[in-house]
């Protein structure tokens, strides 16, 4: 297996291993607009990569605007199968996109040769059947997945020594990780900080992350007097850390596809507090392994993030729920032994390889 993945064009093409999978990375450029110089160079950069080792049976590409024109491209070129995973829905999700792209007729006429869509949600299938016209037996509906060997509960002495190497002080921990922009509803989160500071004085938010929105964050942090309820620790890489340091995760986005960060947190025995949108509501029970609470709903914030703080019993056993959730229905063995059958299927469906061999 072999995964080709972005970074920050400044710093090249550059190869290596994920050490726990044994996966060959590259990582090209990440792309521009469709017009720019950089992204012609990730595409055909990318493309060139592949046709270098034609060993591949199977393009599985995530999202559907760039890798999803990347993926139709190489599997015209190789006469491969290719799988689509979209990864979002609503506004701003994968078709909503495509459907405001200057080439979105090319990357649908690439897109509907898909031989398997990955959907996270039903919202998700409902689009791609809409808009693409694709057979429902063309059509999965699989989770993200979570390693829980690596994400798990931490002891009470686990999580003090974790708070005081993140130098984390206040008794109560709130956690947000994500981009920092409205369709994470951050500002949202730290609109009605004060309202929750008013009523637990201990609560300390968290937030993990970096986005267009930081700078008027940090504003409204000294404009209401949080400096001292609430901080910026930017983008890191030990969020692992942070999860099983912390009391709470608050996640109040207006769309998603499938947040792992929930998943992760929920794997951790932490209690989730996130908006009841389509993704997360497939993800998170509602009081019974986190409350979900209507988009921007600000009182209905408060109240859910408060119900928990003063809880601690509440806390546990939403936690331990949320544990073994994830333990049943989101382990990384058993969505991955979905994704290994449905390659199987895909790799010895007749019609398939008919198809293929006319081209």
């Amino acid at each position: 297996m072999t995964t080709i993945r972005p970074v920050d064009y400044l710093k090249g093409l550059v190869s290596g291993n994920w050490p726990s999978y044994g996966v060959k990375v590259y990582r090209l450029p990440l792309p521009g607009s469709y017009g720019s110089s950089v992204f012609f160079f990730f595409v055909f950069g990318t493309i060139a990569l592949i046709c270098l080792h034609k060993k591949y049976d199977i393009i599985h590409c995530h999202q559907l605007s760039s890798s999803g024109l990347l993926g139709g491209m190489c599997a015209r070129l190789l006469r491969k199968p290719i799988v689509a995973k979209a990864a979002c829905g609503g506004e701003n999700g994968d078709v909503w996109n495509l459907q405001r792209m200057r080439l979105q007729k090319v990357l649908k006429a690439l897109l509907w040769r898909v031989d398997l869509f990955v959907c996270l949600s039903s919202q998700i299938e409902n689009e791609i059947l809409e808009w693409f016209g694709t057979a429902p037996d063309h059509i999965v509906q699989f989770p993200n997945f979570v390693n829980i060997e690596m994400f798990k509960p931490s002891s009470t002495k686990q999580k003090t020594e974790m708070r005081h190497r993140l130098m984390l002080r206040s008794k109560l921990q709130v956690l947000f990780v994500g981009r920092l922009d409205y369709i994470k509803g951050v500002d949202t989160l730290l609109d009605c900080w004060e309202g929750v500071v008013a009523r637990c004085p201990e609560a300390h938010l968290v937030i993990l992350g970096t986005g267009e929105l930081r700078q008027d964050l940090e504003r409204t942090r000294l404009n209401c007097g949080l400096r001292d309820s609430v901080s910026f620790r930017g983008r890191v890489d030990n969020v692992k850390d942070y999860l099983q340091a912390a009391d709470l995760l608050v996640l109040p986005s207006l769309a998603e596809g499938m947040p792992n960060v929930v998943l992760e947190a929920m794997a951790c025995g932490l209690p989730v507090v996130a908006t009841d949108i389509p993704g997360t509501r497939e993800a998170v029970e509602n009081r019974v392994t986190g409350i979900l609470v209507e988009p921007r709903n600000r009182q209905a914030l408060v109240s859910a993030v408060v119900k928990l703080l003063e809880d601690s019993n509440l806390r546990e056993a939403i936690g331990s729920n949320g544990r073994a959730q994830a333990e049943r229905r989101f382990n990384l063995s058993s969505i991955g032994e979905r994704y290994r059958e449905a390659y199987n299927r895909l790799l010895h469906n007749d019609s398939v390889k008919r198809y293929y061999s006319s081209m």
